[in-house]
């Protein structure tokens, strides 16, 4: 007798244990061994998955609050480093007092001897700056300190050291668990303030320190001075090419009076200048650069002349001749 399929309706032989068209079980037993297997198949996987989705869940969540409590805590710091306000206010009057006059010290130790030096160089570089530039070289070749940089500035650096190494001292005298770092920067937070309290402290070695300043800042100058003279302009050089160097700067300033960037009255005043300058010139010539300059003389006096009055009529041709004139200075002046 045949079988009908419990899933597809169909009509199955009786002697088939499934159905032909839709492969499901064609007898009851075996209906009910597939569900019992679905069903602890599909209990073992959705249990199995969430309980791992769950740890994983909960491993994040607390590695995210373990990251926030050491923010904030931070359990390998002091209470210090933790809250870096209190540092400011935990120094006391008497502490203060007492670094201060360890500043005072050190200070006093820095100040003895800083300008002695300098201030005995100081008739020498005088008599050096007014000699002449082959001297001054020989004096700066001769004396090495002339290469030192600013003398000022170097005492100023040790002020600060001193300043910021009685600090440091200070607080980690203190405060001798406190990290590096974190000391560093409450030297840093506190130099200042600190170091406008310890000079409140010790008025004298502040006067010694402002007048030694003034030594060194003087003897900069007078050394500045000397270096100037030895890389100014070799003396001895010929008269006509000191005569060129001052045709040259009334050349510049002609051309800038006919470029019509400056008011009339400054044009008129460079114009006049530069008439003056080549009329004297050309008594150190003779010949054609004698005659060249009285040329830009003229015209200089001519241009200058109808800036102010008009005439003569033909200013703007006299600008250009003097234009074209002192393009002629390479060919005067080598």
């Amino acid at each position: 007798m045949p079988l009908t399929c419990r899933n597809c309706k169909s009509e199955v032989d009786a002697s088939f244990d499934f159905c032909p068209k839709c492969s499901k079980p064609l007898r009851p037993e075996m209906l009910e061994n597939e569900s019992a297997g679905k069903a602890k198949s599909t209990s073992n996987i959705d249990y199995g998955m969430s309980t791992k989705a769950r740890y994983i869940s909960a491993g994040v969540v607390l590695a995210i609050i373990a990251a926030l409590v050491l923010a904030i805590t931070n359990p390998f710091r002091g209470p210090l480093e933790r809250d870096d306000a209190s540092l400011k206010s935990a120094f006391t009057s008497q502490e203060l007092n007492s670094s201060a006059k360890s500043f005072c010290s050190a200070l006093t130790k820095v100040l003895v001897t800083a300008s002695d030096p300098q201030e005995s160089r100081l008739p020498l570089l005088k008599q050096a700056s007014e000699g002449s530039q082959i001297a001054a070289k020989t004096f700066i070749e001769k004396n090495s300190w002339m290469q030192d940089s600013s003398a000022k500035s170097q005492l100023e650096i040790s002020y600060s050291h001193v300043s910021t190494a009685q600090l440091e001292k200070a607080i980690k005298d203190k405060y001798p668990a406190l990290s590096k770092s974190w000391s560093n920067y409450q030297v840093s937070r506190l130099n200042e303030e600190f170091s406008t309290y310890a000079v409140s402290r010790c008025p004298d070695v502040s006067l010694i320190y402002d007048v030694s300043l003034a030594v060194l800042e003087k003897y900069d100058t007078a050394r500045d001075k000397v270096r100037a003279l030895a890389q100014s302009e070799s003396p001895g050089k010929s008269q006509p090419q000191t005569v060129c160097q001052k045709i040259n700067a009334q050349i510049n300033e002609a051309k800038e009076a006919l470029s019509g960037a400056t008011s009339v009255t400054s044009a008129m005043d460079q114009l006049s200048h530069a008439s003056q300058v080549w009329s004297q010139a050309a008594a150190s010539f003779s010949g054609s650069k004698h005659d060249w300059l009285n040329k830009m003389a003229e015209l200089s006096g001519a241009v200058n002349s109808y800036l102010q009055t008009g005439e003569p009529d033909d200013g703007p041709l006299k600008a250009t001749q003097l234009q074209n004139n002192m393009k002629l200075f390479p060919i005067f002046c080598k």
